[in-house]
């Protein structure tokens, strides 16, 4: 629940300051994003270690250790950083420029489905009806949304 009021939430941002160039808004929603994890840490190493179950200092030596010895994390972690992330936000700042906000956030609904699909072609784990009946009731609520949006429009 907290992803999905991170995601809105970052969508209505970039609704409002989609007057600054796509690229200059994702470095300044990544330095937020990195801001934010970096003082919960930080705040989770005064209290003890609740939150994260690891201070500061073993988190920075894990994340040392996972790229030196890794080098699936070493070249997964950049990737991640500029195409997975960079890119989609990127792409994701210019179409809050052209776009309702709702519209953008309805596209995130078919990371789940997708998510699916890709582990059933890729790791060969079967889709079962649980996440079919998931599947279809993600799908008949973006179709129910855009045939209202059409509707609005007429």
């Amino acid at each position: 629940m907290g992803v999905v009021a991170a995601y809105s939430s970052t969508t209505l941002l970039q609704k409002r300051l989609n007057h600054y160039p796509p690229l200059q808004l994702t470095g300044w929603m990544f330095g937020i994003g990195f801001t934010g994890c970096f003082t919960l840490l930080l705040l989770d190493s005064i209290l003890g270690s609740r939150i994260t179950g690891c201070t500061l200092g073993e988190a920075l030596e894990q994340l040392y250790t996972a790229c030196a010895t890794s080098p699936t994390f070493r070249y997964g972690l950049p990737y991640s950083a500029i195409f997975v992330s960079g890119v989609t936000m990127s792409i994701n700042s210019y179409a809050s420029s052209h776009l309702e906000s709702s519209v953008i956030t309805l596209f995130a609904a078919t990371q789940p489905p997708i998510t699916a699909v890709l582990e059933w072609v890729w790791e060969g784990k079967g889709l079962g009806w649980k996440k079919l009946c998931g599947m279809g009731c993600v799908c008949l609520g973006m179709w129910c949304f855009t045939y209202i949006k059409r509707m609005e429009k007429v």
